[in-house]
């Protein structure tokens, strides 16, 4: 069939350049990912219970990305813990996780895509955690807000929060 043969062409063509997807299981889900040059990118998750944790590194290299639309529509998700070497979030990377309530990110500068928490109604705190693992409660709250209460994502500065 003409499709198979066309999957089996670029799939040998992401290998020849070390981009081959690749699933990892982990605690209540499976992460698809690719492993580029400079580190690795979530490039979706499939989620079966509420508490997500993407693992710092993958294959011996740091998540440095997630994908546009990684966790779109993940209805279980609750809580999403997320690595202190992410450096971009795609586009709609939460958009209609309808059950989201708290996200864990590092408190330093991260690209953000678009509507990244889009129809995330629930989302009621947005932990920026600092190198050391700590976090302000009162500041993660407050930047909960930002995007679903006051609907302003040029406002969501996580660096930012708290100082």
């Amino acid at each position: 069939r003409w499709f198979e043969k066309y999957f089996e062409i670029i799939n040998n063509e992401l290998q020849g350049k070390g981009r081959m997807e690749k699933e990892l299981e982990i605690e209540n889900g499976i992460l698809t990912y690719l492993v580029e040059e400079n580190g690795a990118t979530v490039r979706s998750c499939k989620v079966y219970g509420s508490r997500i944790t993407v693992p710092e590194a993958i294959d011996g290299f740091k998540v440095e990305k997630l994908d546009k639309k990684a966790f779109l529509s993940a209805k279980a998700l609750k809580e999403l813990w997320l690595p202190g070497s992410l450096k971009e979030i795609g586009d709609f990377a939460f958009a209609y996780c309808s059950s989201l309530e708290k996200l864990w990110l590092p408190a330093d500068e991260i690209s953000m895509g678009r509507g990244i928490f889009k129809d995330c109604y629930l989302l009621s705190a947005v932990y920026p955690v600092r190198e050391d693992g700590s976090f302000d409660a009162q500041a993660g709250m407050l930047l909960g807000a930002v995007p679903v209460k006051l609907e302003a994502d040029y406002l969501f500065a996580p660096k930012q929060a708290g100082t």
